[in-house]
């Protein structure tokens, strides 16, 4: 028969493994928002349960087999937690496969409806002319957004990127700015998976690198 001693110490054992783990996907999950804070309750109860058998008189806690019972379920509910991002795969997916690519080359840019969200003239802060306009373009097909750049002066070189914070289950996301020298007044960042809210990121220039206009602007963002 095994040693109580040592059945009860694995328990704890096993009880301590799993809330650390959880602990770690708790940090993890918080990174994307939407009141993941609330994963944390359940490893502190767990905690909190423990140190209740530990430390109260005998009279005041839970009787020995009814505190591994409790103890067992928080650790199921704990490990089950761990299924949640399965829960998310559909929004995940997308974003790992279409984060960071080109979406004329995906076909974004072209299959079912692609709708403006904004956009924005930009004007040289110099003579006032206008060298661009900004175009925040978003595909129903593939649920991704981007900057389309349209009527660019010729000879100007362009900068774009968009952005998005952690959120609508996906974590955030910053593809490196693309960089253009477009011949045919046209010019596109690279796309990401769109969460609702979306920062972006011009930067006109001439050849000799001087910058022309800026713009730093932001849609579908609270605050």
């Amino acid at each position: 028969m095994a040693d109580p001693k040592r059945k009860w110490n694995a328990l704890l054992t096993l009880a301590g493994t799993v809330v650390a783990a959880y602990v770690a996907f708790g940090a993890f999950m918080i990174g994307l928002g939407g009141g993941w804070w609330a994963v944390a309750l359940v490893p502190l109860l767990a905690i909190l349960l423990w140190l209740n058998q530990v430390y109260r008189p005998t009279g005041k806690k839970l009787p020995r087999r009814s505190f591994r019972v409790v103890l067992i379920g928080l650790s199921v509910l704990l490990a089950l937690s761990f299924l949640v991002p399965f829960l998310v795969v559909p929004r995940w997916i997308p974003a790992i496969t279409l984060d960071g690519t080109d979406p004329q080359r995906t076909s974004c840019a072209d299959i079912g409806d692609t709708v403006v969200s904004a956009q924005w003239p930009m004007v040289d802060a110099d003579t006032e002319a206008q060298l661009a306009t900004a175009v925040l373009k978003y595909s129903t097909a593939c649920d991704t957004t981007w900057i389309k750049l349209e009527n660019v002066a010729l000879g100007t070189r362009t900068l774009t990127q968009v952005s998005r914070p952690a959120g609508d289950w996906l974590l955030p996301s910053t593809p490196s700015p693309e960089d253009d020298t477009p011949s045919e007044g046209i010019a596109y960042s690279k796309q990401i998976r769109s969460s609702g809210c979306t920062f972006v990121s011009v930067t006109l220039m001439n050849g000799g690198g001087d910058v022309l206009a800026e713009l730093e602007e932001s849609n579908g963002c609270n605050g």
